[in-house]
């Protein structure tokens, strides 16, 4: 999982890409952003001791998610091809990052 703007770019790449804030595959966790990362910490201390310890360690931290403008809307560009709406001096740092990889970069860019 990841920044929902990066969502196409992976697809492109042939990734699995999973709409959460944080996944568990197997062996591996990856969090997307500060507080997937809270939530997947506190899901595996509730897995390697028990909800007691998690809950605890939530109130200690007083970790009680109440944005102030709602919840978001983890479409990210609803279906837009980010690349396409990146600023060009980023397409041009991607396009310059990619250029050893030609593979990649008519893959990504086209």
């Amino acid at each position: 999982t990841t920044h929902p703007a990066y969502a196409t770019l992976l697809r492109k790449l042939g990734a699995n890409y999973v709409q959460s804030n944080w996944v568990e595959d197997g062996t591996l966790f990856s969090a997307a952003g500060v507080s997937g990362g809270i939530d997947m910490a506190l899901h595996l201390v509730a897995r390697l001791q028990d909800r007691r310890a998690a809950r605890d360690i939530q109130l200690v931290t007083e970790y009680d998610p109440q944005p102030p403008f709602g919840r978001l809307d983890r479409d990210g560009a609803a279906g837009a091809d980010e690349l396409e709406t990146l600023p060009p001096e980023r397409r041009a740092q991607l396009s310059q990052a990619l250029a050893g990889r030609p593979d990649l970069h008519d893959t990504l860019l086209g």
